[in-house]
């Protein structure tokens, strides 16, 4: 791996930024089977392995109510995956994907769920998963230089993600992702080496 951007953590009032390593795909289009239908999803490693799949061809809808439907689909992906890729031994999340509530300026440009292993999803669109879901935009040529793109999650709050520059992973091309979002303190914590 290259480690062309160092990692940074900055806090400007409410808002914070952070340089996470290195996000890539490793698994385009990759077919899976689901009770009727066939998906493509996309396995992009971003820190963890996260499986991308359009909500809506995999015939579940990005809303918190149907949160049992989501993490039964997201269980037969992640057993699929699994079982059948050989890139991927264990997943993060699988990441529905969807139009955002709000389309326009100063809007979304996607809205996503993540569902992790287990069953537990999400409130935010999430850091990590935003950054699987800008590198395979940027893999698609799709990423716009000039501006973030800024991913919704199911309670409607916002990931704004952008490319910082440009690394290489085992011979493959890969970004490093800033990502930045409202903070808000809710306490303190201080630590004392033992």
């Amino acid at each position: 791996s290259s480690d062309v951007c160092s990692s940074d953590l900055t806090v400007h009032g409410t808002r914070a930024s952070v340089i996470v390593p290195p996000a890539r795909v490793v698994a385009p289009g990759t077919p899976v089977g689901l009770e009727r239908r066939a998906v493509a999803v996309d396995v992009v490693q971003a820190v963890g392995m996260y499986a991308i799949v359009d909500g809506e061809a995999a015939g579940v809808p990005l809303v918190e109510g149907r949160r049992l439907e989501l993490a039964r689909v997201a269980a037969a992906i992640t057993q699929t995956l699994t079982r059948t890729a050989k890139v991927v031994s264990a997943l993060e999340g699988v990441v529905f994907t969807g139009p955002p509530s709000s389309e326009g300026p100063g809007g979304a440009d996607m809205r996503a769920i993540t569902v992790y292993d287990g069953g537990a999803m999400d409130r935010s669109p999430g850091g990590l998963a935003s950054a699987a879901l800008l590198a395979v935009v940027d893999a698609m040529g799709l990423a716009d230089p000039t501006r973030p793109f800024v991913v919704e999650g199911p309670r409607g709050t916002s990931v704004a993600v952008r490319v910082e520059c440009r690394a290489e992973i085992d011979g493959g091309p890969a970004i490093v992702p800033e990502i930045s979002a409202d903070v808000y303190q809710v306490g303190e914590s201080v630590w004392f080496p033992d």
